[in-house]
């Protein structure tokens, strides 16, 4: 971890000693050194808190916490190491799970967070809540209600909704290494914007709708992307953090490519670029293209960029 600010704080005693006038003696300098510390990139820790008292950082964590609005929003409570009691729903938690806490907003600030540590891998944690709350009469939303695109494999997310706008669950499963697996659960009810609303959240043309989700091989990160569209085509990418090279990285693209239902026409791999070509149709019949791109940052080594296209071909 580096301090990325750092600051000194001088201020003069309100009071002198015995009694004197404050000119007699001068002034008590207090010094305060505050630092303020980021995790750095990808792997870099969890966030230290330094300074202060248990008063001060329960007023930093309430104003951290709170937005003021003109319309006057609700307030926000946090509860270490506990769950809200006015839960709209019976939230399943794994066996031996440990509360860190929980975050209660009114539904426009982002509703109610818990947050768990969880001794089990973040796949199996995806798992367990799908096999709960589908029996419970849950539905699974789309994991890519835009369509697809890069995502990383190594931080596993799933939406659920109860009767479409009743209630809505997002989950995301981050493992840290040698302390199992961060576990977030972002609750909502009821719904303004449901993801299981094809009407809400459908893709916005057919070209949207072919892009495939690619997930990212263990090791690398999704750091930044975007998409685009119009004209029967459409596109994304992204900028990963990896130590594989853009032949490897595009091979393991190719293969979950393949696995489903697209076939691939040509390639080629250099040590710094790789490509290929892809063809499928949809379930109307139709023809759609495909290329995917992965080229290495030649400045930075462990950059990768990595593009994919659709178009549809007749």
């Amino acid at each position: 971890m580096r301090p990325i600010l750092l600051f000194t704080l001088l201020a003069a005693a309100a009071c002198a000693r015995g009694g004197q006038p404050i000119g007699e003696s001068g002034p008590e300098v207090v010094e305060r050194r505050v630092e303020i510390v980021s995790g750095g990139g990808t792997g870099g820790g969890p966030a230290q808190v330094i300074g202060g008292d248990e008063a001060a950082l329960r007023e930093f964590v309430g104003r951290a916490l709170h937005y003021p609005s003109p319309e006057g929003a609700e307030g926000t409570t946090v509860l270490i190491g506990a769950l809200p009691e006015s839960l709209p729903l019976e939230l399943p938690i794994p066996e031996g799970s440990r509360v860190i806490g929980s975050t209660i907003r009114d539904q426009q600030m982002g509703g109610t967070e818990v947050i768990l540590d969880v001794d089990m891998a973040p796949d199996a944690v995806l798992t367990f809540y799908q096999e709960q709350l589908l029996q419970a009469g849950w539905e699974n939303a789309p994991q890519q209600p835009y369509g697809g695109g890069f995502v990383s494999a190594s931080w596993p997310t799933a939406t659920f909704c109860l009767n479409q706008d009743e209630a809505q669950i997002y989950l995301s499963a981050f493992e840290i290494p040698g302390k199992g697996t961060d576990v977030r659960l972002n609750i909502q009810s009821p719904v303004q914007y449901s993801a299981c609303d094809p009407e809400t959240y459908g893709p916005t043309d057919d070209a949207s709708a072919m892009i495939p989700q690619l997930a990212s091989p263990g090791g690398s990160v999704v750091q930044s992307g975007g998409s685009s569209s119009g004209d029967g085509m459409a596109d994304t990418s992204a900028v990963l953090q990896t130590e594989l090279s853009p032949g490897e990285l595009a091979s393991q693209y190719a293969d979950q490519l393949a696995e489903i239902g697209w076939t691939q026409v040509g390639q080629e791999a250099a040590p710094e670029l790789a490509w290929s070509s892809w063809s499928t149709t949809d379930e109307e019949g139709r023809a759609w293209s495909g290329l995917l791109l992965v080229a290495a940052n030649p400045v930075v080594p462990d950059r990768v960029f990595a593009w994919f296209r659709v178009e549809q071909a007749d």
